[in-house]
C-alpha cells in the first residue's frame, strides 16, 4: 500500500463509521472515546482528475525523469550534494501527481 495516498481521518468520522457499520449500542458508543482515542485512523485521499493536457506531458515526464537520474552524479561533482533542491522536488512531485504517477 502506498502511504502517500492516505490522509488522517477525523475521530468523529471514525465514530460515525463504526456506529453505522457495526450498529453499536449506546453504551459501546460512549466507550469509543476511551478505547480508540490513542489510535490514529487513516482514509484514502480523494483522487484528483487531471485534464487531458496534463496527460499529454507523460512522455516528457519520463524523458526528464531519466535525464535527472542520469544527471545526479554530475550534480554531485559540481555541488557536492547528492540530490536536488526542494523547489525542484516539489515541482516534480506535483507534476507526477497531476500526470497520475505516484512516486
Amino acid at each position: 500500500m502506498n502511504l502517500s495516498q492516505l490522509q488522517r481521518a477525523d475521530f468523529l468520522e471514525v465514530k460515525s463509521w463504526l456506529n453505522k457499520e457495526i450498529e453499536l449500542t449506546p453504551y459501546q458508543y460512549s466507550k469509543l472515546d476511551d478505547i480508540y482515542s490513542p489510535y490514529y485512523f487513516y482514509k484514502r485521499k480523494d483522487k484528483i482528475k487531471s485534464s487531458f493536457l496534463w496527460r499529454l506531458t507523460l512522455p516528457f515526464f519520463g524523458i526528464i525523469y531519466l535525464l535527472f537520474v542520469i544527471g545526479l552524479p554530475i550534480n554531485f561533482i559540481l555541488t557536492g550534494s547528492w540530490g536536488y533542491n526542494k523547489k525542484f522536488i516539489c515541482f516534480f512531485l506535483a507534476w507526477s501527481h497531476f500526470v497520475g504517477i505516484n512516486i
